[in-house]
């Protein structure tokens, strides 16, 4: 495919297009259908010997097609076969999350997103819950419309687990049938750990886990002194507990990740703790598992994001970074105060001959982590980011896997486009044009 800027020339009669002329060759008629999403026309072909890169449309193809705006730029592919020129992609970010401000991190993101697809041949525009009109960045301001033909490829962005199970969700989700949908749903905790135990060469990786009750409580307790309770459908840190046994029989300091360490309460009893696990199960499911002993940097816990996208046919490392909690922590998220240091930096600090070598060996696991996931989940998934952590005997574990990272990071101001925007693009390339080859 070759990307070319489409050109909208008011003087054009109905239903005539420019092309360039090194397009002739594949074209054996004087006249193709052209289609942009999932809009088409059949129009008169003329072809202009200057053209190298541009496609100047009438205005009622541009009508029909449903042109978001002119002078836009997109990939087209020329089906000699059939005497059709296809234009696209069309990428829909798809969100709950308000458009009241334009200036928010999430927002910025999908700003990167679009300014990137401009470069690669994409029109992207985010398409808000409950709002007709898409919105999308151009010429240095937000712009809005309803003028936007179906998209080709749509990234599910929506944040609200409830909204996504809604019937509502499903309905509006039916209306994109001929659309490649990625990060299809959230997956919870659970349901992630289940599928992962599969895998015999990553079950090693997993910390023992269960679904919380009482008796697995006692039971990992037993084993352990310690012991994370994790909602399975919590995000960014929220909800988690720690649970730190007690030498004296039966009692038990408890931490929640929403305060400091030096903020903890006692259950003095295993009734208490019966009556506080049957307190978190009012409002989510909860596993429970055994708390690692990780290595810590100047006493802070320390793990490790790695963002994984898919293109291409195969998963891809983004990004990595390590994320430091904040002192008097339970966990390192950046949600919570973490800080972002680069692993290999904290990791040849620990193993100074070998880091490179541990860093590796993450990599390698996280990217096993992302296909076994991909084969056995229902939905495509083509972005995934992995929190990993080290013991103090150099042991490699997965904490968790987030089917929907956060993009709520401020971009660092040494670059324009953070990569994981690049990444997104090129996945939605990719998936167009496998989409494209497989007809």
């Amino acid at each position: 495919m070759d990307i070319c800027t489409i050109q909208v020339d008011p003087l054009l009669q109905d239903y005539q297009i420019f092309l360039p002329v090194s397009i002739k060759k594949h074209l054996f008629e004087h006249k193709c259908t052209i289609k942009l999403g999932d809009k088409q026309a059949r129009v008169s072909i003329l072809f202009k010997q200057k053209l190298s890169a541009e496609i100047i449309i009438s205005e009622k193809v541009a009508d029909d097609l449903r042109v978001p705006k002119n002078q836009v730029k997109l990939q087209f592919y020329v089906n000699k076969k059939d005497a059709t020129i296809v234009l696209g992609p069309i990428l829909m970010i798809w969100t709950d999350v308000s458009s009241n401000d334009l200036s928010s991190p999430f927002f910025d993101f999908c700003k990167e997103v679009m300014t990137e697809g401009q470069n690669k041949g994409i029109f992207a525009f985010v398409q808000v819950k409950n709002q007709t009109a898409g919105l999308f960045w151009s010429d240095g301001g937000w712009q809005e419309s309803a003028r936007i033909p179906a998209p080709d490829v749509i990234y599910n962005r929506i944040h609200s687990r409830k909204y996504e199970k809604s019937s509502l969700f499903s309905s509006i989700k039916s209306q994109w049938k001929n659309a490649i949908i990625f990060n299809d749903h959230f997956l919870n905790k659970w349901v992630i750990h289940e599928l992962l135990f599969t895998d015999i060469e990553i079950r090693k990786f997993l910390p023992k886990t269960h679904l919380l009750d009482l008796t697995q409580l006692l039971s990992t307790l037993a084993d352990y002194p310690k012991a994370y309770l994790k909602p399975v459908n919590g995000s960014q840190g929220r909800g988690i507990c720690f649970i730190d046994r007690q030498e004296e029989q039966n009692k038990f300091w408890v931490y929640v990740s929403e305060s400091v360490a030096t903020d903890p309460f006692l259950l003095k009893n295993i009734d208490q703790l019966s009556t506080f696990i049957e307190q978190l199960q009012k409002r989510d499911t909860y596993i429970v598992q055994h708390a690692i002993p990780i290595f810590t940097l100047d006493g802070q816990l320390v793990d490790f994001r790695f963002l994984l996208h898919y293109y291409e046919r195969t998963w891809h490392i983004t990004s990595a970074v390590a994320r430091v909690g904040e002192k008097d922590r339970i966990i390192s998220n950046q949600a919570q105060g973490g800080q972002l240091l680069k692993p290999l930096h904290v990791l040849e600090q620990w193993f100074p001959s070998e880091g490179k070598r541990k860093f590796e060996e993450m990599g390698a696991l996280s990217k096993k982590v992302a296909e076994t996931l991909q084969k056995s989940s229902n939905g495509l998934y083509c972005e995934l980011g992995l929190d990993l952590a080290i013991d103090k005997d150099g042991g490699v574990w997965i904490l968790e896997v987030n089917s929907k990272p956060s993009k709520t990071s401020p971009l660092r101001e040494e670059i324009q486009i953070r990569p994981s925007a690049r990444a997104l693009c090129k996945t939605c390339l990719s998936l167009f044009h496998e989409q494209k080859n497989s007809k």
